[in-house]
């Protein structure tokens, strides 16, 4: 995305961008909460959190997002074994078959875990928040369309932030 956008491909663009590039225009929208899954049949799926420890962690095999070039992991996870998914779906997928662990927006899981199908894998000291920007080139004069876009944007972040700061 950073890439078209770069190039003129594309006007702008939505992501979790896990650096800044010069030549852009960053502007942060909102936050999503991820959280490391397993699935009903992986041997993590019935343990208590507090067994749990890094090294054990990131021997299991994990699926990562093949369309990031970088994954963001707290504590600096590594892991030994893993896959390359490319949509949110066949991650979800990998996570739900038992075969394999692997992160997913905490939203997005959540019917799974209501169903008993998936499990967080402790979200106390594993959870994290990705940032999500919309890119614009630097230098570039938006057309009155684009405008209206990055307006409507900043105006629905501003809407979510005052219903955020009103809820308790």
């Amino acid at each position: 995305l950073e890439q078209a956008v770069l190039e003129g491909r594309l006007h702008l663009a939505i992501g979790c961008f896990n650096h800044q590039l010069s030549g852009l225009h960053y502007q942060a929208l909102f936050e999503e909460e991820q959280n490391l899954y397993c699935g009903r049949g992986h041997p993590f799926f019935a343990r208590p959190d507090e067994h749990f420890t890094d090294e054990e962690i990131g021997a299991a095999d994990y699926v990562d997002r093949g369309y990031m070039l970088e994954s963001r992991r707290p504590h600096k996870l590594r892991f030994g074994n893993s896959v390359s998914a490319f949509s949110m779906e066949a991650i979800a997928t990998l996570i739900a078959s038992g075969t394999c662990i692997g992160y997913l927006p905490t939203h997005y899981a959540d019917i799974w875990v209501a169903r008993g199908m998936l499990r967080v894998i402790a979200p106390q000291r594993l959870r994290y928040n990705a940032a999500f920007h919309s890119i614009t080139r630097q230098g570039q004069v938006p057309t009155e369309s684009l405008a209206k876009l990055m307006q409507a944007l900043q105006a629905a972040k501003h809407s979510v932030t005052l219903n955020s700061s009103t809820q308790v």
